[in-house]
């Protein structure tokens, strides 16, 4: 699959709300290198006193709705708390507007039904960032597993955060949910991408802090995956570990797979190692081409059809563990909208 739409594409402008937070900022950062100055853009917070307004050519604005009647869009981003993307999404399609946002893509599957209609409606697509897919490291990935017969696997993903988490994600009504959502929807994610349709997930939970564990908001998960049309295995998500890192190990015929960060290994029966790769920057690389390939679908109004299926599915995934910690899915989940549709990764 190509790495983005190649075509030509006009100036445009872009609303960028949540304008105060990081991840905002990291996004007009990314898209001013990709494109230099052929956008505008517009910021919108309530939190403006954050704000560096010489950022924003187009103004800056506390209110949402002065926001979307100040100019006409080609684009928005949504870069603010979990519970608040239902109805700032909602409101963004009513207005037609494709949208770029961060995970995840709903809280439930009801959520996602009513976003995927309106999106539909007002044919404005959304597009949820979740990187792996498009990394050079993960894509290599899985064509490994296409021909090495894998049977089991075990993926890790640590962050080594040395204080209890803080901001909105430490308060409850705006996270909505710990380690699983946060950390959880890129796991699933990544794990949906290489494995498939994700027939059932357990998990148990863990708190670093008392205060969290009054919140409910998880610090660690540890759970199972079953995926019965390919390979099952285990996960583990920790927001208070010693290191930062990302590990995956696959337990294959022919002998064992290792990714590490940024490094493949592959390892024979015998525990010698046939090869090894390096993939650096992979995932920076991964979110410019993601974003790049959302950025320019969106002038053309043209859903990312695989990515909007996973989007449904890790959403669906979620749900169950976060209000069950105990998911039974049946062998296929497709979304109706894109069963249609063959994957283009």
């Amino acid at each position: 699959m190509q790495e983005w739409v190649d075509m030509k594409y006009s100036r445009g402008n872009i609303l960028v709300i949540g304008a105060a937070g990081k991840q905002a900022r990291e996004y007009i950062q990314n898209i001013k290198s990709i494109y230099d100055s052929q956008f505008k853009f517009a910021g919108q917070d309530p939190n403006g006193r954050l704000i560096r307004e010489d950022d924003f050519e187009l103004g800056f604005f506390r209110d949402l709705n002065e926001a979307l009647n100040s100019n006409s869009f080609n684009l928005a981003i949504v870069a603010v708390p979990h519970a608040n993307h239902f109805e700032i999404t909602k409101r963004l399609l009513a207005s037609k507007i494709p949208i770029i946002k961060e995970k995840p893509f709903a809280l439930n599957a009801s959520e996602a039904k009513s976003l995927a209609a309106l999106s539909d409606k007002g044919n404005a697509p959304i597009y949820t960032t979740a990187p792996r897919p498009w990394s050079e490291l993960w894509r290599a990935i899985k064509r490994e597993l296409q021909v090495l017969h894998p049977y089991l696997f075990r993926y890790d993903m640590t962050l080594a955060l040395s204080r209890m988490t803080s901001g909105w994600r430490a308060i409850r009504e705006k996270s909505r949910g710990g380690a699983l959502l946060d950390m959880g929807y890129h796991a699933v994610d990544l794990l949906h991408y290489l494995l498939g349709d994700i027939d059932s997930i357990q998990c148990v939970r863990g708190f670093a802090y008392s205060e969290m564990k009054d919140r409910n908001l998880e610090d660690s998960v540890a759970g199972l995956i079953e995926c019965q049309q390919f390979m099952n295995g285990s996960f583990s998500l920790h927001r208070h570990h010693s290191n930062k890192m990302e590990e995956l190990e696959v337990l294959c015929r022919e002998g064992v797979l290792k990714a590490s960060n940024s490094t493949l290994s592959f390892y024979d029966r015998n525990g010698a190692l046939q090869w090894k790769r390096e993939y650096k920057n992979h995932l920076k690389k991964a979110e410019l081409a993601m974003l790049r390939h959302f950025v320019e679908l969106s002038l053309i109004r043209v859903p990312h059809y695989e990515s909007c299926r996973r989007a449904f599915l890790v959403t669906k995934v979620l749900e169950g563990a976060i209000y069950s910690n105990s998911l039974k899915l049946p062998q296929s989940i497709s979304a109706e909208r894109y069963r249609q549709y063959e994957s283009v990764m």
